[in-house]
C-alpha cells in the first residue's frame, strides 16, 4: 500500500514537472530522465526546481527582461561528453563556492588587513565587516557579473531546438554520458550529435 502511495505521489510530481516545462518551452523538448530527476528533487526536497525552471525558460527565450544570473551556457568538454552542452542553476549549496570563486585567500588577506587597520571600528564591527564584505559583497559582484556557478543542466542542440536530457554536476562525466545516451531512444534524432 505504501508503495502504491508513493507512486501516486511521484506521478503527482512528475506531472506537475511537466505542466512547469511545458510552460518554460518554446522550441525546446525534455526527456523523462530529466522529469523524474526534478521530480525526485521535489519528493525529497532536495533542491529548488524553480532555479532550474528559471534556466530552461532563460534558454528558451533569451529575450526575457530578467536574465539569471549564472555563467552563460556553455559546450562540455572532454571526450564523454563533447556535443553536449550546459547551463548552470544555483543553489543554496554551491554558496561557499561561489564565494571562494570571488574571494582567492590573497584577496581576503587584504580585505582583512584592511578593515583590521582601521582603529574607528571595534573588533565586533570589524568582524561584522568583514563577514558583510565576503558573504554579501562576494555574492552581488558574482551575480552582477553573471559568474554565479552551480550543478549543472545538460542539453544537446539540434536543429535549432534545445533538448533538456539531464541533470549532473561537476566531475560526473561517466553517470552523465550515460542518462544523456539513455534519452536517444526517446530522441533517435541525437544519436550520433555528441560522444
Amino acid at each position: 500500500m505504501a508503495a502504491a502511495a508513493g507512486q501516486t505521489l511521484r506521478s503527482y510530481y512528475e506531472a506537475q514537472v511537466r505542466e512547469w516545462l511545458d510552460l518554460k518551452m518554446v522550441t525546446g523538448r525534455y526527456s523523462s530522465i530529466l522529469v523524474g530527476q526534478l521530480a525526485q528533487h521535489i519528493e525529497q526536497r532536495t533542491v529548488n526546481v524553480f532555479a532550474i525552471y528559471d534556466e530552461v525558460e532563460a534558454l528558451e527565450r533569451p529575450d526575457i527582461p530578467r536574465a539569471t544570473r549564472t555563467k552563460p551556457a556553455a559546450p562540455l568538454k572532454g571526450a564523454l561528453l563533447r556535443g553536449l552542452w550546459h547551463k548552470h542553476h544555483f543553489q543554496a549549496a554551491y554558496l561557499l563556492q561561489n564565494l571562494r570563486n570571488q574571494w582567492p585567500e590573497a584577496k581576503v588577506a587584504v580585505l582583512v588587513e584592511t578593515v583590521a587597520a582601521d582603529a574607528t571600528m571595534s573588533d565586533d564591527v570589524k568582524a561584522g565587516r568583514i563577514a558583510h564584505e565576503i558573504v554579501l559583497g562576494g555574492y552581488q559582484a558574482q551575480a552582477q557579473a553573471r559568474k554565479i556557478t552551480g550543478e549543472w543542466i545538460i542539453y544537446a542542440k539540434h536543429s535549432d531546438r534545445n533538448y533538456y536530457l539531464t541533470l549532473g554536476d561537476h566531475g560526473e562525466d561517466a553517470a552523465i554520458a550515460s542518462r544523456a545516451l539513455a534519452c536517444n531512444a526517446e530522441f533517435p534524432e541525437l544519436q550520433g550529435t555528441w560522444g
